[in-house]
């Protein structure tokens, strides 16, 4: 019997790929370590197909794992916006803050906004896969002022009043170019609480 591993992308390099692993029987199973390299070139968190073909006779069988490289994670932990293209908008910009970091030592926080105001940060990504996104967040205001998060515009979730804890939140993504957005917005009048949103992801 005879397998391969086989990685379909041009950034990914296996040692000794192919290999003789003997009669293992009808119900047999064994364990191969193999040693992976992945270029330094490689774009962070693009999906390519790992196949393990296996061999024993004239018997064929290949099996498609697809395979992420790294995880595209935003922690805010440089104290700017420099590692992604963030794009501000609004009233005011969402900025940089050291107040409460989920952890590390910083986290992101609306701007300081006035009634019918709102502040909002926003990310444009190509997701290569249907998979989700995952984030923290927190909340201060009164009931009618709103932390919205969208997806290409549409609201997938909206937070209000104060939560003293930070929440986790997800939400699958399918494949394609996709707007990320989080905007703290007011209403016509009143404030409560500290009267704007955090974010850490």
């Amino acid at each position: 019997t005879y397998t391969e591993l086989i990685a379909r992308t041009a950034f990914v390099s296996i040692d000794d790929a192919s290999r003789y692993i003997g009669d293992m029987g009808f119900f047999g199973n064994t364990t191969l370590d193999f040693v992976v390299h992945v270029d330094e070139t490689a774009p962070e968190g693009i999906i390519f197909d790992l196949v393990t073909e296996l061999t024993s006779g004239e018997t064929e069988f290949e099996a498609m794992h697809p395979t992420r490289i790294g995880i595209v994670c935003e922690d805010f932990e440089t104290g700017d916006f420099d590692s992604f293209d963030w794009v501000s908008g609004g009233t005011q910009p969402w900025e940089i803050t050291t107040e409460f970091p989920l952890e590390g030592f910083y986290s992101v926080k609306s701007g300081d906004i006035d009634n019918g105001q709102q502040s909002s940060i926003s990310l444009t990504y190509e997701v290569m896969t249907a998979d989700s996104i995952s984030f923290y967040r927190k909340v201060s205001s009164e009931p009618n002022d709103m932390l919205k998060f969208m997806i290409n515009g549409e609201v997938v979730g909206e937070w209000s009043g104060t939560t003293t804890s930070w929440r986790r939140e997800s939400f699958p993504v399918s494949a394609g170019m996709k707007t990320f957005e989080w905007s703290y917005q007011k209403n016509g009048s009143g404030s409560t609480g500290a009267d704007c949103g955090w974010l850490d992801l």
